[in-house]
Order: C-alpha cells, then sequence, then structure tokens
C-alpha cells in the first residue's frame, strides 16, 4: 500500500459535497483530481463515491487494480471546517487482492508500480502542496 499525506490550501469541497459523505469529510474534490490526472496518462478509473472514509475510487492499470482513497481535514483541529485554511491530505492506494493471494503473499504491491508513482507525482510538483510524505 501507498499512503502519502500533506497539508494544503486547495481541493476544498463545498459545504454541499461534503455534506453528501456519510461523515462529513472532505476529499471528493481531491480525489476528482487525482482520477482526472489518471484518466489523462491512460488509466482507466471509476467514478468517485463517498464512504466512511472520506472519498475513493477504483483504478486499473496493467500491473492490476487499485483501491484509491482520499480524505482532507483541518490541520489544526479546534478550526471549524468552513473556516479552516490549512488542510491535512491524506491519500491510501491498496492493490486490490484476492483472499487467496493475500494468504500466499501473492501479487503484493511494489514500491515501483506506475499507478502508485503517478498519484506521488501529482502531488509532488504541485506549488500548493507541501510537507508532502510517501510511504510505500
Amino acid at each position: 500500500m501507498t499512503h502519502l499525506d500533506f497539508t494544503t490550501s486547495v481541493f476544498r469541497d463545498t459545504k454541499v459535497q461534503r455534506e453528501t459523505n456519510v461523515n462529513g469529510i472532505e476529499g471528493a474534490t481531491l480525489a476528482s483530481m487525482v482520477r482526472e490526472h489518471l484518466i489523462v496518462l491512460g488509466y482507466s478509473c471509476e467514478v468517485v463515491f463517498d464512504e466512511d472514509f472520506g472519498w475513493a475510487f477504483y483504478a486499473t492499470s496493467s500491473e492490476g487494480r487499485y483501491f484509491c482513497t482520499f480524505s482532507m481535514d483541518p490541520v489544526n483541529d479546534e478550526e471549524d471546517r468552513d473556516t479552516a485554511v490549512a488542510m491535512y491530505g491524506n491519500v491510501h492506494i491498496g492493490k486490490v487482492r484476492s483472499l487467496v493471494q493475500k494468504v500466499l503473499g501473492k501479487n503484493r504491491q511494489s514500491p515501483t508500480e506506475a499507478l502508485p508513482l503517478a498519484v506521488n507525482t501529482f502531488f509532488e510538483v504541485r506549488n500548493d502542496v507541501s510537507n508532502l510524505k510517501a510511504q510505500h
């Protein structure tokens, strides 16, 4: 699994978007922008949907299918979402594997797989993202 976290003041969801998430978590705009980036690069991506933990979509490459999740929270826990400026972004990209593959240790996600690296690059080249940390 690839985990990315960063701080930013962009990718903000509207109040209406937040209200469509079961837990009021931001990340729809972030997920949509990353999805569009991957589509431009030739990856197949399903629609963005809300989940308990934020927002997600499935993406497929020649190396496999990935579950991509996104959430945004105020850096300062004391701040209200509507007035917060600095946000903490969280992205997870996990390769989808069958139960048999997991038990046998097969088809593991490698740190060099192209799709997770493409998502990482999306953030690396942006001036409006800081403190980017990646774990593979």
